[in-house]
């Protein structure tokens, strides 16, 4: 059995990771994420490597190993109408803050999947 990794967007835009035990296939452990959460879409999903473990002179434990981290980054194909009605006042707030920000620095204005990204941050 392996255990996974996972990253869901749910219908109000928040990102959620979690990570799942015992799940044979990829498939199954999407579905279960998804089911969990509420979640639309899988955005992210990867076995989870953990070290091996050893413990010292005093019974304390120690990573024998790194665990690696994979990232996978999904951007959406366009920002829309609805990626907007479902920010809440404060989320609007700060990613008005953002684009007040951008534009003093003469940048070109962030996307909604961007602030997300920075907010998960």
């Amino acid at each position: 059995m392996t255990n996974w990794d996972v990253t869901v967007v749910t219908d109000s835009g928040f990102y959620k990771k979690l990570t799942l035990e015992g799940y044979v296939s990829q498939r199954d452990a999407e579905s279960a994420a998804l089911g969990m959460t509420g979640g639309k879409k899988v955005i992210s999903i990867h076995p989870s490597f953990s070290a091996p473990r050893t413990t010292d002179y005093f019974g304390q434990e120690q990573s024998t190993s790194e665990v690696v981290e994979v990232h996978h980054y999904h951007q959406p194909e366009e920002d829309n109408e609805e990626f907007y009605q479902s920010l809440d006042e404060q989320e609007m707030e700060m990613y008005d803050l953002m684009c007040k920000i951008a534009m003093e620095k003469g940048e070109e204005l962030p996307t909604i999947s961007e602030f997300y990204e920075w907010l998960e941050s």
